[in-house]
Order: C-alpha cells, then sequence, then structure tokens
C-alpha cells in the first residue's frame, strides 16, 4: 500500500486550464505557516522540486519569496528594454498602479483588486484606452512573476477591462490630399523627408535616423536599421546622437530591413544632399557632422516635436488639411487633424487603393505580421473591390449595349 503524504509534506495537483502541474509545501516561519507554489509542465517535474524543496526546508534553507507588489515592479523594471517602452511602464507604473495596489503582497492579489482598480481609474476620467494599458502592463509584470513561480495565475489576465476599447482610427490622405500634401511639402527645407515617409511608410523616428551612410544611390536601396527617441534628461548619457536624443533599435526586427526605393525618393534624396551640402557651407565652422539625412541648418539631429512644429503644421495649413490637435483628435475620422504617423497609414490606404495585396503591403511596412496589417487595414478592401466591381459593371454593360 502506498504511503499516504503528511500534513505539510506538499501536495501535487494538475491546473488543467493552463496545462501545468502545481505543488504548494508548506513552510513554518516565527510569524506562524506559509506555502510556496512549485510549478512544472509534468507532474514528474514538479515531484523532482517538491523534493528538492523539502530537503532545503529540513535544512532551514528554503528561501520564501513574498514580496509586495511595489517591491516586485521595481525588479521588474529594472530590466533593459526599448527606451520608449520602459519609460511607458514606468509611467504607468508610478502613476496609476504603485499608488493603488503596491502596498498588496503579489501572491495575494486577487481579481477583484485588479477589477476595482481599473474602474476607479476610468471613474476618474481616464480614457477607456488608458485604462487597458494600464491592465496590459500589469498583465505583463504578473506574467513574468508567473515564470518566476511567485504568483499562483496571472490576474491581471483575468480582469475584464471596465468599459470596450475602440481602437483609435487615424485619418487618411486621399490620392488628391496627398498629391496637394507633397507639393506644399516642397517650400520646406524637409521636402525631401515627407517624400520618403509617404511612400515608403516610414516610422517619424525611423526617418530622423537615417545616415546618408544607409542610402545606396547606385542599388537604390535605402536601409532602415534605428530609431531616433527623445529621451527625458537625466538618460541624455545613453548612447547620445545629439541633444536629448538617442539611437535605438527599431521598433521589431523586422522593421529592421534594406527598402528598394522608387524613383520619388532617389531624386528628392539627390535634391537634399545638394541641399545639406548648401548648409554645410553657410554654417562653417559652426556645423556639426552627425551624418545624419535630415538636421537642423547646424547639422544636429532633429527633434520630432520641432519637426511637427515648425515643418509638419505649415505644410498641413498651405495644403489646406487640418493637423492634429487635442480637439481634433476626437469626433468622425474625417473631421479629425492629420498626424505625422497617418503618413504611414496614408502610405497604406493609397497602396490598398491601387488594388496591392495586403501581403505585399505589410512587406512595405514592415510589419511583424500579417494579422496587424489585416487588424488596421480591412476595412479599406471593400472600398477597393466595390470599385473592382464597379469597373467590371461598366465594362460589361458596355458589351451588352454594343
Amino acid at each position: 500500500m502506498a504511503k499516504r503524504r503528511g500534513s505539510g509534506e506538499g501536495s501535487i495537483y494538475e491546473i488543467k486550464t493552463r496545462g501545468r502541474w502545481c505543488a504548494a509545501i508548506t513552510v513554518h516561519t516565527p510569524l506562524g505557516r506559509s506555502r510556496k507554489w512549485l510549478y512544472g509542465t509534468s507532474r514528474r517535474a514538479v515531484a523532482e522540486k517538491l523534493a528538492a524543496a523539502s530537503v532545503d526546508r529540513g535544512r532551514g534553507t528554503l528561501a520564501l519569496e513574498r514580496p509586495t507588489l511595489a517591491t516586485f515592479l521595481g525588479r521588474w523594471l529594472n530590466v533593459e528594454r526599448r527606451l520608449r517602452t520602459q519609460q511607458g511602464y514606468e509611467g504607468y507604473c508610478r502613476r496609476h498602479i504603485v499608488p493603488a495596489l503596491g502596498h498588496l503582497r503579489l501572491d495575494a492579489l486577487t481579481v477583484a483588486q485588479v477589477s476595482e482598480m481599473l474602474k476607479a481609474k476610468l471613474d476618474g476620467g481616464l480614457s477607456p484606452q488608458t485604462v487597458s494599458q494600464i491592465r496590459a502592463v500589469l498583465r505583463a509584470a504578473l506574467s513574468q512573476a508567473e515564470r518566476e513561480e511567485l504568483v499562483f495565475r496571472n490576474v491581471a489576465r483575468i480582469a475584464k477591462l471596465p468599459a470596450p476599447v475602440e481602437p483609435y482610427e487615424g485619418r487618411f490622405l486621399t490620392l488628391e490630399e496627398a498629391r496637394r500634401f507633397l507639393a506644399a511639402a516642397d517650400e520646406d527645407r524637409l521636402a525631401a523627408l515627407y517624400r520618403i515617409v509617404l511612400p515608403l511608410g516610414l516610422r517619424e523616428g525611423e526617418a530622423l535616423a537615417l545616415r546618408w551612410d544607409d542610402v545606396d544611390f547606385e542599388a537604390r536601396t535605402l536601409y532602415v536599421r534605428h530609431t531616433l527617441q527623445r529621451v527625458p534628461r537625466k538618460d541624455r548619457t545613453r548612447r547620445a546622437a545629439g541633444e536629448g536624443l538617442v539611437l535605438m533599435p527599431t521598433k521589431t526586427r523586422r522593421s529592421k530591413q534594406k527598402l528598394p526605393i522608387p524613383e520619388i525618393c532617389v531624386r528628392a534624396l539627390r535634391a537634399h544632399r545638394i541641399r545639406q551640402l548648401e548648409e554645410r557651407l553657410v554654417a562653417g565652422p559652426r556645423w556639426a557632422e552627425t551624418g545624419f539625412i535630415f538636421t537642423t541648418p547646424l547639422g544636429s539631429p532633429l527633434h520630432a516635436r520641432d519637426v511637427t512644429v515648425d515643418s509638419f503644421r505649415p505644410i498641413c495649413e498651405r495644403a489646406g488639411i487640418p493637423s492634429s490637435t487635442r480637439e481634433r483628435q476626437r469626433g468622425p475620422v474625417a473631421e479629425r487633424g492629420l498626424r505625422f504617423y497617418d503618413l504611414r497609414h496614408s502610405c497604406a490606404s493609397l497602396l490598398i487603393a491601387e488594388g496591392v495585396p495586403l501581403r505585399v503591403v505589410q512587406d512595405i511596412l514592415r510589419h511583424a505580421n500579417i494579422r496587424t496589417t489585416a487588424d488596421r487595414y480591412t476595412h479599406l478592401v471593400p472600398q477597393v473591390v466595390a470599385e473592382a466591381l464597379a469597373a467590371m459593371d461598366r465594362t460589361l454593360l458596355n458589351q451588352v449595349a454594343e
């Protein structure tokens, strides 16, 4: 007859909904009894962990980590990430998660507590999008805690949002508007920037990070390998490219690519190269050689905010296209102002309008997977299909009439 497991010796059972096995072993501390959780993909793996934990408990060396959520988040945030991602995580944790839940013990956090926090944030005036981001950050942190076997389950994954989130739909330039925009941009010293961004769908940071070494005029290719980001003053010592700017890896590995460039881009870059050489002569010893394609008149890298204020918005005004403001970001899509990022969306919409397949659009925009392209731009496909069927209708009706 099999020996029955004694009290406190640990128990093993399967979490069927997660496809994992779990063991709990009791640990006696000066504050009373507590439990340590062990996880594995099979019963055997958990049994081995349980046996090792039992030996450590007998020696008095079994570690029992029971940090608060704030303590764990502090450690979780101290990991190398993309700068913009790190800044976002720190902001959501500092302003929202830690003040509301940071004092709670990590392994005691409940679904109800997370749900109440999210509802309180929504009732306090935050948008559903912001509340969704708060949950996403907490979910990411608790996923790490789950991998480290510090929590039994990820309660942020289970907690539901208090209100549905509608993804922001940016404004798209029509073909006629795109032509007006580029014509207005020709009056700007950064005209080439827009003749690169709109046809290729580059992100603003990717375009501002381009160097002349990234361009091969003979092969007609452009190598996108970095993004230029602004950093807070305290972080300006990190891989600085200019005052308050750092070069960072592209958003995804797929974003880092060598792209073929059409004639409109080649001509714009050649003209911009001549303009930059003229500015260098005017600047004289004040010129800062950085190698960037798009710079200030003295050769320094450009801040995205300065590009928006000093270049993008004046171009929109000359083209008769409203630019984005806080007020114009709400309401019907047709009434929203144009953001710099919407040039990337406009690239996709113009390609789809020309009948370019989504798979090719994905390759041009360098999305990590086709689902991203489909989720964002499938709503444009019916319009293209309708226009194609209308053309077929006209063709067939004309043949019948003849």
